[in-house]
C-alpha cells in the first residue's frame, strides 16, 4: 500500500505488479477533496478502478499464461484463421464487459484483442507480440 497526498486537479496513477496487467489511470481530486476517475488506458474506470472515500484501489487482472490463447487460437484452425465477427470482435465485446458475450478463452485482456486483431490483419509478428504466442 502506497499513500500520498494529492493536491486539487488531474494525477496519473500507474499500478504495476509482476504477473498483473499494469493499470494507469487519471485521478481527480476536487477543490472539496473528493476523488473521481476520469479514465484508464485500456479499459473503464468502473472495471479497473475503485474508490471508497480518499481510498484508491486498481483491480488489476493476472496474466494468463501465453499457452492458455495460443492453444485457443490452435484449436479455431491457427492465427490465419480469426474471424472478424467470431473471434475479433467477440473478445472485444467480451473485454469490455458486454452482457451476452462470451468466448472460450478466460480473462480476455486488451493485450489478447490487440493479437487478435493484429492476426486477422495478416500481422502474425504484431499478433505475436501481444499475445505472447509463437506462430
Amino acid at each position: 500500500m502506497v499513500s500520498a497526498n494529492l493536491t486539487p486537479g488531474n494525477h496519473t496513477i500507474e499500478w504495476a505488479m509482476e504477473g498483473y496487467e499494469s493499470i494507469t489511470a487519471t485521478i481527480n481530486v476536487s477543490p472539496t477533496g473528493i476523488l473521481s476517475c476520469i479514465g484508464v488506458i485500456g479499459g473503464l474506470c468502473a472495471d479497473l478502478i475503485s474508490i471508497v472515500g480518499t481510498t484508491i484501489t486498481g483491480l488489476m487482472n493476472q496474466i494468463i499464461p501465453a499457452e492458455n490463447i495460443c492453444y485457443w487460437i490452435s484449436n479455431i484452425g491457427g492465427w490465419d484463421n480469426l474471424n472478424w465477427t467470431n473471434h475479433v470482435l467477440k473478445a472485444y465485446y467480451v473485454y469490455l464487459g458486454a452482457p451476452g458475450y462470451s468466448i472460450e478463452y478466460s480473462p480476455v485482456t486488451w493485450n489478447s484483442v490487440l493479437g487478435l486483431y493484429y492476426y486477422y490483419i495478416g500481422s502474425k509478428e504484431m499478433g505475436n507480440s501481444k499475445t505472447g504466442c509463437n506462430f
